[in-house]
């Protein structure tokens, strides 16, 4: 792996919504996922795999700790 490769921004939206589409449509036969989306729909479902997804990225401004003033 080449460092000067790695990702150096936050995932967009179109891309988390991609990878947990990717997510559904891989899953969808585990029961546990076909359970989660009878109860909660697969619009939901996507809601929450974005959602986990966003928190897994460590580029993304909601996992970003500021220390000190931020003026």
């Amino acid at each position: 792996m080449n460092p000067a490769n790695e990702r150096k921004t936050p995932y967009t939206e179109e891309e988390l919504e991609q990878f947990a589409e990717g997510f559904i449509s891989r899953m969808s036969d585990i029961s546990e996922v076909k359970s989660m989306i009878e109860r909660k729909g697969e619009a939901k479902v996507k809601e929450i795999l974005i959602e986990g997804f966003r928190k897994q990225d460590e580029r993304n401004l909601i996992n970003i700790d500021i220390e000190g003033s931020v003026h």
